[in-house]
């Protein structure tokens, strides 16, 4: 039977720390045993030895469960020396282990550290937008206001231009009414005006024979008149060879009988006149 240390992986260096203090009689066989869980060798251990590997403790284990597949993932090979060389060994193990986790957890923190830069950016932006966002909001707020004062303006005005619209068709109804009865007029007068028109024409038919008969009136007295003008002087001319005539025989019968004479000439004058 060899004696093995069992130790929780990930907690090698605070329980090595105790191994100092151990001590067991059979030192040439004393080894170290890591393993990740110590549900790993629930097969090769007993719930006693688990418990005292959790602790700690020295734990005896068979060499054949110890080296089982899959039952321990670090180990330390035996060592032939006493437990504190084997512990030397363990520790330098464990400090190598412990600097790479190191080197992993400070790249870790490192990137950690841009991934904190990136999300302070995005948190900056994400701010700025906000504040943005915020600003237009109160924007549209002012603007969504003053729509809101217009849309009610614009209300008040819709039911003035509705009653507006109301007064205006009764108004057109009574047009209409009024349009009708005027056309019926119209009617009416356009069939009088018709009527006017033929007897207008008839008129002016009239008018245009009467003209023409006037005109051949005029003519006729013109030309009675230029008849009458040459009777006239026919007569005038008459009158004056009969004044001739009778002043000659009135100058021959005053010499033959005077008295008798003047008596005929004035029964012969009276008539002339």
């Amino acid at each position: 039977m060899r004696t093995w240390l069992l130790l929780p992986f990930g907690l090698e260096s605070a329980w090595l720390a105790r191994a100092e203090s151990l001590r067991h009689p059979d030192s040439c066989s004393a080894a170290f045993l890591v393993a990740r869980e110590p549900n790993e060798l629930l097969e090769q251990c007993s719930e006693e030895q688990l418990a005292l590997g959790r602790r700690g403790c020295c734990v005896s284990l068979s060499p054949a469960a110890s080296s089982a597949p899959g039952a321990v993932l670090a180990c330390v090979a035996p060592f032939r020396t006493s437990p504190l060389a084997a512990l030397a060994f363990v520790l330098g193990r464990g400090m190598k282990v412990i600097e790479n986790r190191a080197l992993k957890d400070e790249e870790k923190m490192e990137l950690q550290e841009i991934q904190l830069k990136e999300a302070k950016h995005i948190a900056e932006e994400a701010d700025r937008k906000y504040e943005e966002v915020a600003r237009k909001l109160v924007i549209i707020e002012g603007d969504l206001e003053r729509t809101e004062e217009r849309a009610e303006l614009a209300e008040s005005k819709c039911s003035e231009l509705e009653e507006e619209l109301k007064n205006v068709t009764n108004n057109l109804k009574s047009l209409e009414a009024q349009a009708e009865k005027y056309s019926q007029k119209e009617d009416k007068y356009e069939e009088e005006i018709k009527i006017l028109t033929d007897k207008l024409k008839e008129a002016e038919t009239r008018a245009e024979f009467a003209e023409r008969s006037v005109a051949k009136l005029e003519k006729t007295i013109d030309d009675l008149e230029d008849e009458l003008y040459a009777q006239k002087l026919k007569y005038k001319a008459i009158s004056e060879e009969l004044d001739h005539a009778l002043n000659d025989m009135t100058s021959i019968l005053s010499i033959q009988c005077p008295g008798a004479w003047t008596s005929s000439v004035a029964r012969v004058g009276s008539p002339m006149e």
